[in-house]
């Protein structure tokens, strides 16, 4: 009876070695085959030689999810590759507009004709208009670019961003009637941030001043406490906003 026992017992033990081994032999191939299958672009799943059942369901859900992953990885590089088609056709289409007010530009230049230059310049605010939409549209998209990107930052000399951010929105500003009342702190005010994400804030929030102010404007730059308090305040017909950055 001992000896059956004995016997027994030693039958299991061979047995749960040999299937020991083949588990771990197994995990060893989808590790493998698992490192390959990531670097490779294919459809294929990785493949097993045991027929343990834990093993092969194991196996089978892990190739579920690199069906998945392959088919988020080629949604994700459609949709990226459509995204950067989209930028560079609009890229394209701004020249168009672009290449005409150049070409009104010299008409006027070579005309005395007041009628003529008065219908130049109209054409030309039609085209700087569209060029604006166009603007605006490959802004909307580089923003989403951003995002997708860890952003580049550099120490920023934010009073001088500010000051050229102004500058250029001036001519747009008082041709609306806008008078900003402008206070820029003399002490030098220096961030790490990306400068042309925040170049791009100054420049929207200028543009909406542009067109829903109704005259009143305050920018303003103040060092408090060395945090940098940037100040916006426009009034329009819902009443006053004010932003802080």
């Amino acid at each position: 009876m001992v000896y059956v026992i004995l016997c027994a017992m030693t039958v299991t033990a061979i047995y749960s070695a040999v299937r020991l081994h083949l588990v771990i032999k197994s995990v060893r191939e989808i590790t493998s085959d698992l490192n390959d299958k990531l670097k490779e672009d294919t459809n294929t799943g990785i493949r097993i030689s045991s027929r343990d059942k834990d093993v092969c369901r194991l196996a089978s859900e892990i190739n579920v999810q690199l069906k998945e992953l392959r088919k988020e990885h080629l949604q994700y590089h459609q949709g990226n590759t459509e995204l950067k088609n989209a930028i560079t056709n609009i890229s394209h289409d701004i020249r168009t507009p672009l290449t005409a007010i150049y070409g009104y530009l010299d008409m006027i230049q070579k005309t005395d004709d007041p009628i003529k230059q008065a219908e130049y310049i109209a054409i030309m605010k039609e085209r700087a208009e569209l060029m604006k939409q166009l603007t605006e549209e490959l802004f909307r998209y580089s923003v989403i670019l951003s995002d997708e990107n860890e952003m580049e930052t550099e120490d920023v000399f934010i009073n001088q961003l500010l000051e050229e951010s102004i500058s250029s929105f001036y001519p747009a500003l008082t041709g609306k009637g806008i008078t900003p009342t402008i206070s820029i702190t003399d002490k030098s005010i220096i961030r790490n941030v990306n400068k042309a994400a925040l170049s791009r804030i100054f420049a929207n929030l200028l543009n909406n001043a542009v067109k829903y102010s109704d005259g009143d404007l305050e920018i303003s730059l103040s060092d408090t406490g060395g945090d940098g308090l940037f100040k916006y305040c426009t009034r329009t017909v819902g009443g006053r906003g004010r932003t802080a950055v």
